[in-house]
């Protein structure tokens, strides 16, 4: 498959800020973007290799799933750390948006919308999120197959932590109704059961569809940009980084996620975290647990 994956990038250091991309360290900014960006070549594209130990030899694996890797990074033009990654930069390529540094993901939108048709799959992505299973695109696949183009399965994003008392913390739970209950009708087909690789899996409706991210194929896609709010700035979903990332496909698709009982069917890290370090202190710990 040929892949093409935007990210909005953006640092900018101001303490007591709400977003990662501002109160977070450049230090930790920079693994966290590192992570994002060779996640797509390590585990989707053609750079990959067996050590064959008796002719000391690099040999080719995993050909049957590599695609063809496009990462578009958006910034600003001034507040980013790209001139710091330790990363070569022909594994991505860096545009520049003139407006609004917190509608980046706007900017990403309409770029995918100007490469309709030249690729199979089109996604964006926070600059912070690290896909870490290789089967990621072929369980998207698979799920598409059996739904209609205004259909869209999100993945759960989780954070970790090697203190406890919760090591595995998916962040993107139950919103109150009222968040997300104008801009989609949760109650038309609220859940999906389908057996996908071998399991049987639930899908679900939920109140906070969103996730960092969004991955289409062109039939969805072109779905989207056929919906009148394609592009769209307003209303305002939570903030402003959450509108540029969920308001549209949340008007304009059914959106599902993987149900909490097999919430791990499609997943991605949140590399920046800051929720799973307040269970215990202002997140209730879980019943049961020590630290």
């Amino acid at each position: 498959m040929k892949i093409l994956i935007t990210m909005a990038h953006f640092y900018r250091f101001q303490p007591g800020a709400g977003y990662g991309s501002s109160h977070a360290s450049a230090k930790r900014r920079i693994q966290s973007l590192a992570q994002a960006i060779l996640a797509f070549h390590q585990h989707f594209g053609p750079h990959q290799a067996e050590l064959n130990h008796a002719q000391r030899l690099a040999n080719p694996v995993n050909q049957a799933h590599q695609h063809e890797i496009k990462i578009v990074i958006w910034t600003d033009g001034k507040h980013h750390l790209l001139d710091q990654l330790p990363l070569s930069q022909n594994l991505y390529e860096h545009r520049i948006w003139h407006g609004d540094p917190k509608a980046l993901g706007f900017a990403c939108q309409g770029f995918l919308g100007e490469c309709a048709g030249d690729y199979d799959y089109y996604g964006f992505i926070e600059d912070d999120l690290v896909i870490q299973d290789a089967w990621f695109f072929e369980k998207l696949r698979r799920f598409n197959a059996l739904v209609a183009p205004d259909t869209l399965l999100q993945p759960n994003r989780f954070e970790l932590s090697s203190q406890g008392p919760v090591y595995k913390f998916y962040i993107d739970g139950p919103l109150h109704e009222r968040a997300s209950e104008p801009f989609q009708n949760r109650q038309e087909k609220t859940h999906l059961q389908a057996k996908i690789m071998g399991q049987p899996l639930q899908f679900y409706r939920p109140s906070n569809p969103h996730a960092g991210c969004y991955f289409l194929n062109q039939a969805q896609l072109r779905h989207w940009m056929a919906h009148p709010v394609f592009l769209q700035q307003a209303p305002v979903f939570i903030g402003p980084l959450e509108t540029a990332a969920t308001m549209g496909i949340m008007r304009a698709f059914r959106v599902y996620k993987p149900h909490p009982s097999n919430a791990h069917f499609l997943e991605l890290l949140h590399a920046c975290p800051s929720f799973i370090h307040q269970v215990g202190q202002v997140i209730q710990q879980p019943e049961g647990a020590t630290t």
